[in-house]
């Protein structure tokens, strides 16, 4: 992996690049930092055939309706709901995540740190995202929020030539999840 700016990717571009990968922090912190021009380089590469995987604050960059994200994912934040805590959810994956992870019976608890709640957004111009994973409990330090428990933990949906993939929570500091990320990167790429 190679850690890459937005200075890099001003200067370089990202056609060297089969994947690219936004991590945690805070989305709109990530999107303001890229900014307007580089923000439309990343859906340019996008577009064009390249891998996109955010976890977390990667996850609500990727996500439309903001003037920050990228508007890759065909799904909003629930509004007022992002700030509900940390902890460890279950999770389940769902038939269609079964591509990508393999039969996997039952849930698993999973890192989680405020990452987006979200629901479809019905733009005409993006296909359906197609969820991988589902929350099935709750993180509500903040108070009884709801909306979390089935509510998709993980997505993917295709973006011009394309992928896109992102996930609320943080598989990959989570023991026993090492495989999560690992088997992602390889499924975006075939």
């Amino acid at each position: 992996p190679t850690a890459i700016t937005a200075e890099d990717i001003e200067t370089k571009g990202l056609t060297d690049y089969d994947i690219v990968v936004f991590p945690g922090g805070m989305g709109k912190d990530e999107g303001d930092a890229l900014g307007k021009i580089n923000r439309e380089r990343v859906l340019a590469y996008v577009e064009n055939g390249g891998r996109y995987l955010g976890i977390c604050a990667g996850a609500y960059l990727a996500l439309s309706g903001r003037d920050w994200s990228l508007g890759l994912i065909n799904g909003m934040t629930v509004e007022g709901e992002w700030h509900r805590g940390h902890g460890y959810p279950d999770v389940e994956i769902s038939k269609e995540g079964e591509e990508v992870f393999g039969a996997v019976e039952g849930t698993f608890k999973c890192r989680y740190a405020n990452g987006p709640i979200f629901e479809p957004l019905g733009l005409p111009h993006l296909p359906a995202y197609i969820p991988l994973a589902y929350f099935r409990s709750e993180v509500s330090e903040q108070g009884n929020l709801g909306g979390m428990n089935g509510s998709p933990a993980a997505v993917w949906a295709p973006y011009g030539k394309g992928k896109v993939c992102i996930i609320s929570s943080h598989p990959e500091n989570t023991p026993g999840l090492e495989y999560f990320v690992p088997r992602i990167l390889s499924w975006l790429m075939k």
